[in-house]
C-alpha cells in the first residue's frame, strides 16, 4: 500500500507526529510504502502538494491534518477519486474518497473544567487556543462550562495565538 502523509505543521507537533510515527512503524514492519512532506501551512501550498502528490506518485491513501485545509484536501480528493483521503478535519466527510477523523476530547476538557473551577481561588480561568475554529472553540467552552457547574462565579479569559504551533 502506498501512503503519503501531508503535515501542514512540522513534524515536532504532536498531532501529527503521532500518525507520522505509526506509518513510520508499519512502513519497518513492510506494511506500507510511506512518504511525507511536513511544515506545508496554511497559505495554499496543501492544495499544490496534494494534487503534485497525486499525479506524480499517485499514492493509495493520503493521510493529513485539514484543520485550515479542509477546503483544499476536499478539491484535491475530488478530482483523484482513486486515492482515499484520510485526515483530520472536524467538518464531515466528501463522497466518494474523503474521511475525517477527529479527537473529540470535550468530555474531559468538560472533567478539567470541574477541577479547575473548584481549585481557582481568583475565579478566572485562563486559556491559550490556537486559531478559533468549532473544534477549539468546543473544547474551550466544555472547559468553561464544567468550571461554571461547580463555581458559577468562574469567568475563562482566551488568548488567540492564531497558529496550530508555535513552540
Amino acid at each position: 500500500v502506498k501512503v503519503f502523509g501531508a503535515y501542514a505543521t512540522p513534524l515536532e507537533e504532536p498531532w501529527d507526529n503521532v500518525i507520522h510515527t505509526a506509518l513510520q512503524a508499519a512502513q519497518a514492519k513492510g506494511e506500507v510504502d510511506y512518504t511525507y512532506a511536513d511544515n506545508i501551512g496554511y497559505s495554499g501550498d496543501m492544495e499544490r502538494v496534494l494534487r503534485e502528490e497525486a499525479t506524480k506518485n499517485k499514492p493509495d491513501i493520503i493521510f493529513g491534518d485539514a484543520f485550515g485545509n479542509r477546503d483544499a484536501v476536499a478539491k484535491v480528493a475530488g478530482e483523484f477519486p482513486a486515492i482515499a483521503f484520510v485526515f483530520g478535519s472536524g467538518e464531515g466527510p466528501a463522497e466518494p474518497n474523503f474521511s475525517v477523523y477527529d479527537n473529540w476530547i470535550h468530555e474531559p476538557a468538560y472533567l478539567s473544567g470541574l477541577i479547575a473551577g473548584k481549585m481557582t481561588k481568583s475565579n478566572t480561568l485562563g486559556v491559550v487556543g490556537s486559531i478559533p475554529i468549532p473544534e477549539v472553540v468546543r473544547n474551550i467552552n466544555s472547559f468553561t462550562l464544567g468550571a461554571q457547574s461547580v463555581n458559577p462565579k468562574i469567568k475563562t479569559k482566551v488568548v488567540w495565538i492564531g497558529k496550530w504551533f508555535d513552540p
